[in-house]
């Protein structure tokens, strides 16, 4: 698609796709599976490790459901070989193999399982191997990874185009979604539909669709949401401009209105490294904190004495689940955790890790808005446990944690925050094991699920 432009308005939007076909005919699955479909992680030694699939592996899948089920052109309906409908619908990036190929393979893979019958197995280089039912599944399993159909990282290149070119004709007043969003979505938005029209969201009303990106910015600018006079360069492929807006001052400032709470700046290293969300005028003693993590062996730093660290996950693990799920939980007082997963006031030193933000709605951490409407709740029902909330700016690149804690000292005072509950992985890659925040959830005895995985993972 090229995108035609008057000045920096697109005036066409990126195609949708319509769904993907059912699975090959020749691909007949047994009446049960061997075990849960699912990557094995492979050790440093490059050996096999036993079948085994963490719980969160399932939250993790959304955005790869999504991939395979929108793709438009499918041509895993009616294939003449499975060889024939791999190599059609990946473009060659995935082989076809009579048989397994060696763990160190560095190309994706997929073959007839010879140790259960009826099924595919799937070779993905440097993290594992899956079994799967039929393409469609395999397809699952390899977007999870970022391995899709060259047209659908085509696609995604065109809806990366006419996000920039919204976000520099508006210079930042108009944010760009894949879907209609929720009735509390605070920001003016467009976003493309299946029909070729486009999606319009003006704060304080109705969503409507409009026949063109020309008709929107009439809307918009009636509502007094007008073009920017200049717009900034572009840097990082444009993706500065797409993550500044998410927390700009003007939007910010939006958000307090809108919500009747509270957004602090919180400064580390000199720049604008993370917010934090409370009620007007004042500061909770518990916190929780919503970013991405990353065990980057910075080591032990010496935390404030009064500070207690309770993580979601255990040390080593990348945490599978949503912050806001996370959240709503811990207000509800249905969160534990294993006395592993926390380093209690009486403990000196924590361990260290890399922070980063995100600015995708469904990447696990949360975005201003969500953490926005999340305070606004809790403080307005006394019923529930009340916190206030840090997000990190996705803009200020990695942070690190000891930095963070010491950037709200400096603007709360050091004696402010009592317990800080952590949302984050604590893995050193993506290859680590997984963890679900939901073995944290219930409301009987959680902790016994928490203890449950130390004894499995931990005690052998």
């Amino acid at each position: 698609m090229v995108i035609e432009a008057t000045g920096n308005l697109p005036t066409t939007t990126p195609r949708l796709k319509t769904p993907l076909a059912q699975p090959a005919a020749n691909v007949n699955p047994p009446a049960s599976r061997p075990r849960e479909a699912g990557l094995i992680p492979v050790p440093n030694n490059g050996s096999l490790a036993p079948p085994h699939i963490f719980a969160g592996e399932r939250a993790a899948d959304d955005a790869a459901r999504a991939t395979v089920a929108a793709n438009r052109n499918a041509p895993l309906s009616s294939p003449a070989s499975d060889a024939a409908a791999v190599r059609a619908y990946w473009s060659g990036l995935v082989d076809f193999r009579g048989r397994a190929p060696a763990v160190s393979h560095q190309r994706p893979a997929l073959w007839r399982s010879k140790s259960h019958p009826g099924f595919l197995a799937g070779h993905i280089p440097g993290v594992g191997r899956f079994f799967a039912h039929d393409l469609h599944e395999a397809a699952l399993a390899f977007a999870r990874h970022g391995i899709a159909p060259l047209q659908e990282q085509q696609e995604q290149q065109e809806r990366q185009a006419f996000a920039q070119a919204v976000q520099q004709h508006w210079n930042g007043q108009v944010t760009v979604l894949d879907t209609m969003p929720p009735p509390e979505y605070p920001y003016a938005a467009v976003w493309p539909t299946r029909a070729q029209r486009v999606g319009l969201q003006i704060p304080g009303f109705q969503p409507v669709m409009v026949a063109s990106m020309q008709e929107a910015q009439q809307l918009l600018s009636a509502h007094g949401i007008h073009p920017g006079q200049t717009a900034q360069p572009a840097t990082d492929g444009g993706l500065h401009e797409m993550r500044s807006h998410l927390t700009s001052p003007a939007q910010l400032a939006q958000l307090e209105e809108a919500y009747g709470i509270q957004i602090t700046p919180i400064t580390v290293g000199g720049v604008t490294g993370a917010y934090l969300f409370s009620a007007k005028g004042t500061a909770n003693r518990n916190v929780m904190l919503a970013s991405h993590g990353v065990d980057a062996g910075l080591g032990y730093f010496e935390k404030p004495r009064q500070l207690e660290l309770i993580n979601a996950s255990p040390h080593g693990t990348l945490l599978m689940g949503y912050s806001t799920e996370y959240a709503a939980r811990l207000k509800a007082n249905q969160v534990a955790a294993h006395r592993d997963m926390i380093t209690p006031p009486s403990e000196r030193y924590a361990i260290n890790y890399l922070l980063s933000g995100t600015t995708e709605e469904n990447d696990g951490p949360m975005l201003p808005w969500q953490a926005a409407h999340l305070v606004s709740d809790i403080n307005q029902n006394p019923d529930k446990r009340k916190f206030d909330i840090v997000v990190v700016e996705p803009a200020a690149g990695n942070i690190t944690l000891s930095d963070l804690i010491a950037g709200l000292g400096q603007r709360l005072g050091p004696e402010v925050h009592k317990k800080m509950f952590s949302h984050i992985c604590r893995g050193p890659d993506e290859h680590a094991p997984r963890y679900s925040s939901g073995n944290n959830f219930g409301h009987g005895d959680p902790f016994k699920r928490v203890a449950a995985y130390f004894h499995r993972h931990h005690n052998r």
